[in-house]
């Protein structure tokens, strides 16, 4: 496949595919995600084998099926809505602790 083809089903700049074929830049999150869709690999595969992913991750994701659903919509996601996400998330683990005071609180007076 050409670099020119490659840049047309990953989505990435040609010039981006050079930089990271001749090892003069080491391809990121995004890279990685492109050159899933153009080879029409797993994007935490091609993660793994840049380096992006720990194995520990991998095991993570492939344990928790609600988890690895996660990732792949964060994935699909731009930078605003992935922070918004993460906004989300430690909203909703905030209240989780307080839920948990709140019963030992309740408990303890009990």
């Amino acid at each position: 496949m050409s670099q020119a083809e490659l840049a047309r089903r990953s989505g990435l700049s040609q010039g981006l595919i050079s930089q990271i074929l001749n090892g003069q830049r080491k391809p990121g999150v995004e890279a990685c995600a492109g050159f899933a869709r153009a080879f029409h690999l797993p994007t935490e595969d091609v993660m793994r084998r840049a380096g992006l992913l720990s194995a520990r991750l991998q095991d993570m994701l492939n344990a928790d099926t609600t988890l690895a659903e996660l990732f792949e919509v964060a994935r699909s996601m731009n930078q605003v809505e992935r922070r918004e996400l993460l906004g989300y998330a430690l909203y909703r683990k905030s209240l989780s602790g307080e839920d948990k005071e709140q019963h030992t609180a309740t408990t303890s007076v009990g």
